[in-house]
């Protein structure tokens, strides 16, 4: 931020009491995208606001047909995609926090297709009983259980869980396509354009049960937040600093497959933002260690940019932005796999644990 204010003009730069700090400047940075996904939301499209139509509506003046097509066409829609991509960023550096894997994000290791499930079970042979809500969240819990079970050390071994996790995944992709076969036409139709992953439709209504229980485990998130950067230090520097190495894991891991399962019930199922929105947290905030709150950030930007460009951008027209993001996620998938190949993920963990132990060991002599 400081570098962009020595580029204007003398006479339009900020003081320098002014400018954010190094830590915030990113929130700063990513507060000023938001806005602006959130202008284009209402603004972009044949039907979208014009620039009068927007200023009527800031200075409380619009017409109805103008609030409609904020408040009950575009609004929900974005906030949907903002909560839906803060909670999918911030379940992937869970995991991928407590395996200390990239690869470890409830896209590759079942969750998702986990909660996909469930949610299929209650919306159709469960309806009344269980919500569908609900049933995504069991399923991303039961997912996690069969995955911290089935890869024999919990998620101590990070390889082991990520084979673990693609049996999980290939298990729970076969329950939803034998259920797919047991529906009726209509309803097989209506689940298909469900499982494809989108924000489109959405209402206040979506909302509300995503933010509250985002809020509900914020507190949580925090708390959490410093353990696992001492565990990518390694368990036995984790352990000797008095973290609690199996209470930590598991907490993150619920957290994880809640936020996960609430993010799937409400938008389906939606590739790419889970893996990437912890890398990119990473190397923009240029911090060592898992970050979920700054990957739930950049995962809230990455959905509702990616359901801007699935609606106006491509040639084709408005696409699921479930279909774009899972493109996206095989793309960078392959990369994330090249660059393990070649041993850069590797050097790149050793990089951040050799900086955290300097760091520490600093402390501990001060």
């Amino acid at each position: 931020m400081k570098r962009f204010n020595t580029l204007l003009p003398a006479s339009r730069q900020l003081s320098p009491c002014l400018l954010p700090s190094r830590a915030l400047a990113p929130y700063v940075l990513a507060s000023i995208i938001a806005l602006g996904l959130l202008l284009g939301s209402l603004m972009l499209g044949s039907q979208g606001l014009s620039k009068e139509a927007l200023g009527h509506l800031i200075q409380g003046n619009a017409t109805p047909f103008e609030q409609w097509q904020a408040f009950t066409l575009r609004l929900p829609r974005a906030f949907v995609a903002l909560c839906a991509g803060f909670a999918l960023g911030v379940s992937g550096a869970l995991f991928q926090g407590i395996t200390r894997n990239p690869l470890g994000s409830p896209d590759i290791i079942g969750l998702t297709t986990s909660a996909s499930l469930g949610a299929l079970l209650a919306s159709s042979w469960l309806m009344g009983i269980m919500s569908t809500t609900t049933g995504a969240a069991l399923g991303a819990i039961i997912g996690t259980l069969a995955v911290y079970s089935g890869s024999g050390r919990g998620f101590r071994h990070p390889s082991s869980m990520i084979i673990a996790g693609i049996a999980i995944n290939a298990l729970a992709l076969a329950g939803v396509q034998l259920n797919l076969t047991w529906l009726g036409q209509e309803q097989a139709r209506d689940a298909m354009i469900w499982l494809s992953g989108s924000v489109a439709g959405r209402q206040w209504h979506d909302l509300w049960p995503m933010l509250g229980l985002c809020l509900l485990l914020l507190p949580g998130i925090v708390l959490i937040a410093p353990r696992l950067r001492l565990m990518a230090l390694g368990d036995p520097v984790a352990k000797s600093l008095g973290v609690n190495l199996a209470a930590s894991r598991l907490l993150s891991a619920l957290m994880g497959a809640f936020l996960a399962g609430g993010a799937v019930a409400t938008v389906g199922p939606i590739a790419f933002v889970s893996l990437a929105a912890p890398q990119l947290a990473l190397r923009l905030w240029r911090k060592p260690g898992p970050l979920p709150l700054a990957a739930g950030v950049v995962g809230a930007l990455l959905l509702l940019a990616a359901d801007l460009a699935a609606q106006y951008l491509l040639p084709s027209g408005a696409l699921p932005v479930g279909v774009l993001t899972a493109g996206l996620g095989g793309i960078y998938l392959v990369y994330l796999l090249n660059r393990q190949r070649r041993g850069e993920l590797p050097l790149l963990a050793k990089a951040l644990k050799h900086r955290q132990t300097k760091k520490y060991h600093s402390r501990r002599d001060a």
